[in-house]
C-alpha cells in the first residue's frame, strides 16, 4: 500500500486549490513525481520494448525499393542510433544515480527518432523516393501516453515534431497536396494526443490526492490527526513483534483526560474539539523517532508507543506527555483537579516476550491508568507487565 507523508490537511488544500497546471505544492509535488516514478516503470519498459520492436519490424517494409544512397541514412538513424539509445533509457532504470535522468533521456531520445524521420523523408524526396512518414504517428503516441512521462516533458516531442515537419514542408518538401496532408495529420494527431495526454495526467493526479485523502481518513483520527484505534493496534503488532525479534524494549503509556465530561458541559462540545486537537498535537510532538506513534483510542483516550528508548528516556517519557499539556494550558474552570486540562495515564516498558500480547500490554496500562484515576488523576502510574499489580506513581 502506498504510504503518503503529509498530513490530510496538505492534501485537502490542494484540492481545494486545484491543479490545473498539472502543479501541485513543492512537497506535494515531489511525493507525487516519486510514486509516479516507482509507478511507471512497466510502462517505460513496456514503451522502450515497443519501440525497439516496431523499428526493427519496420526495417523490410521501409527499405524496400528504397535508394542505396538513403539506406546507409536510414541504418545510422534507425538501427545505429535509435535502438542503442533506447538501450541506454532502459538501463538508467538500474542505476540508481540515473533514475533522474530517464525522463530528460526519454525525449531526447524521442526527438531523435522524430526528427530523424523527418529527415529520411526529406532526403528520400530529394532521392525521387516515398519514404513512409506514418512511423511519426507512432513516435507521437508513444511520447505522449505510453512512455510514462510527465504532460510538460511529454509534449516536448510532438510539439517539437510538429514545427520540424511545418519547416520541412516550407524549405524541403515540395509544395503538393501529399505535403499538405503531412503537415495535417502530424499537427491534428499531436493536438489530439496532447489534449488527451492532459486529461489522463489531471485524472492520475486527482487520484492521488484522493487516494491520499482516503487513506488518513482510513488510518488517522479526524479529530486529532493522530492514528485511529485499528491503525494504532496494527501498528503496536507490528512494533511488538520486531521489538520480541531483535529484543528491543517497548514503552506504552495510555493517558485519559481528566473530567472531560464536565469540560464538554462547561464550555461545549466544539470547544471540547478544538481542546482534543490540541491534546493530539501536544502528544504527538513527544514522539521523536520514525517508530514512535501516538493515537485516539477513542473519546477522550489516547495511547502512546515508543520504541527502544534508553533507561534515561524512560525515566522521563511521563513527565515529557506531562509536560507537553502543560505547555498548551487549557483553561478548564470545571475541574476540581486543576485549573487546567490535565491527563492521567498508565505506563509500562517491556522487552516483549511470547505471552506478551497487544492485549495483554493494554490491559496493563488500562489498570494503571485507573489506579491514577483513583490516586487523585494528573499522574502516570506505572506498572511492570510481569506483576500487573505492583504500581508505581511518576507523575
Amino acid at each position: 500500500m502506498t504510504t503518503y507523508s503529509h498530513d490530510i490537511s496538505a492534501y485537502q488544500q490542494q484540492l481545494n486549490a486545484g491543479f490545473r497546471l498539472l502543479r501541485f505544492s513543492p512537497a506535494l509535488e515531489e511525493e507525487y513525481r516519486d510514486l509516479h516514478r516507482a509507478n511507471n516503470k512497466v510502462r517505460q519498459w513496456a514503451s522502450i520494448a515497443i519501440g525497439m520492436v516496431t523499428i526493427v519490424l519496420l526495417i523490410p517494409m521501409d527499405i524496400q525499393g528504397m535508394p542505396n544512397e538513403i539506406k546507409s541514412l536510414y541504418y545510422f538513424v534507425r538501427v545505429g542510433m535509435s535502438i542503442p539509445l533506447l538501450l541506454l533509457v532502459f538501463s538508467f532504470h538500474f542505476i540508481p544515480a540515473m533514475t533522474r535522468f530517464i525522463q530528460p533521456t526519454s525525449v531526447m531520445v524521442i526527438l531523435w527518432i522524430a526528427l530523424g524521420n523527418i529527415a529520411l523523408d526529406i532526403a528520400s524526396n530529394n532521392a525521387g523516393f516515398n519514404f513512409a512518414y506514418e512511423g511519426v504517428f507512432i513516435v507521437i503516441m508513444i511520447s505522449l501516453f505510453m512512455a510514462g512521462l510527465r504532460f510538460q516533458i511529454a509534449c516536448i516531442g510532438p510539439l517539437v515534431t510538429m514545427f520540424a515537419m511545418w519547416i520541412a514542408s516550407i524549405y524541403f518538401l515540395p509544395d503538393s497536396r501529399h505535403t499538405s496532408l503531412k503537415v495535417f495529420y502530424v499537427t491534428a494527431i499531436s493536438f489530439c494526443g496532447m489534449v488527451g495526454a492532459y486529461t489522463i495526467e489531471y485524472q492520475f493526479r486527482n487520484s492521488f490526492i484522493q487516494h491520499a485523502i482516503v487513506q488518513h481518513m482510513a488510518i488517522k483520527d479526524g479529530l486529532t490527526g493522530l492514528f485511529n484505534r485499528s491503525e494504532a493496534i496494527k501498528k503496536l503488532g507490528f512494533l511488538l513483534e520486531y521489538a520480541r525479534r531483535e529484543q528491543k524494549p517497548i514503552s506504552l503509556l495510555l493517558a485519559d483526560v481528566d473530567h472531560f465530561k464536565l469540560y464538554n458541559d462547561h464550555y461545549g462540545h466544539l470547544k471540547g474539539d478544538d481542546c482534543l486537537g490540541s491534546i493530539g498535537g501536544a502528544l504527538n510532538s513527544c514522539c521523536k523517532r520514525p517508530l514512535d506513534f501516538a493515537a485516539r483510542m477513542g473519546g477522550e483516550e489516547f495511547l502512546m508507543v515508543w520504541f527502544d528508548s534508553t533507561p534515561e528516556e524512560e525515566s522521563n517519557l511521563s513527565r515529557y506527555v506531562h509536560d507537553a499539556i502543560a505547555t498548551i494550558a487549557i483553561p478548564h474552570k470545571a475541574s476540581d483537579t486543576d485549573p487546567l486540562v490535565t491527563l492521567s495515564a498508565g505506563y509500562c516498558r517491556v522487552i516483549p516476550r511470547p505471552e506478551n500480547t497487544i492485549n495483554q500490554l493494554i490491559n496493563t496500562v488500562d489498570e494503571a491508568l485507573y489506579h491514577s484515576k483513583n490516586s487523585g488523576r494528573n499522574r502516570t502510574t506505572e506498572v511492570t507487565c510481569e506483576q500487573q499489580q505492583s504500581f508505581r506513581e511518576t507523575a
